[in-house]
């Protein structure tokens, strides 16, 4: 079994998925206030079967470092930290939302529904996972950073 998880962290709140047991389907799996994100990690059930976590970098569209890179960065330590044995792999997040939101367009979602930032969220941080699951089973993953406590 190898199970993924993916975070798009945001100053307010963070957008979770995960993968499916075998490691091939992301998963929507909600929206945490960030403040409330490492203990909401901490309950997670299945971090025996967790072979990797995927963290959105939030870069501008430059590729310089955006206002929220160091504060995700510093979270992703205190994870690394906290689970040394399981990689983080850092992905460019860029266009992620937009891409979000075109996805609840062209599926039809009401427009009120289309605001819900953390819908949005929830489905960049799936955007995030199946991308980096697609790089995973054409072994490409290795070259995605992976961060280091």
């Amino acid at each position: 079994m190898a199970r993924f998880i993916a975070l798009d962290y945001g100053r307010k709140r963070c957008g979770l998925a995960h993968s499916d047991q075998d490691g091939r389907i992301a998963l929507g799996l909600g929206t945490v206030e960030t403040t409330a994100l490492m203990k909401y990690l901490d309950a997670y059930p299945a971090w025996n079967e967790v072979q990797a976590l995927i963290l959105g970098l939030p870069l501008q569209s430059n590729q310089s470092p955006s206002e929220n890179t160091e504060r995700t960065l510093a979270f992703g330590r205190k994870l690394a930290a906290k689970r040394p044995h399981i990689p983080i792999h850092l992905m460019d997040e860029r266009f992620t939302s937009v891409m979000a939101q075109q996805s609840l367009i062209e599926s039809g979602v009401s427009r009120s529904a289309r605001r819900d930032k953390g819908v949005v969220d929830q489905i960049a941080a799936v955007i995030l996972l199946q991308d980096f699951l697609e790089m995973h089973h054409h072994d490409r993953t290795d070259r995605l950073p992976i961060l280091a406590p």
